[in-house]
């Protein structure tokens, strides 16, 4: 799953792994940091997340896609 890695702002957005059904989760990746908010991802091939995301107060919205 994909949000925010701080508990007091929506800044450095991480991406983070289960391998047991969401028992648990893996410590994160941060794909975007900074400020980051309202996110979501979509798979774009087998190997490719896409991943849209607004940063900072200008209200851009803002797609990366990779291999994660």
């Amino acid at each position: 799953f994909l949000n925010p890695n701080s508990e007091t702002r929506r800044e450095n957005l991480s991406l983070r792994s289960s391998t047991d059904g969401g028992r648990s989760w893996s410590a994160g990746k941060t794909v975007v940091p900074g400020e980051a908010a309202y996110s979501d991802m979509a798979l774009l091939s087998r190997k490719r997340l896409g991943i849209l995301y607004e940063k900072g107060s200008d209200g851009g919205i803002y797609f990366i896609g990779g291999k994660w």
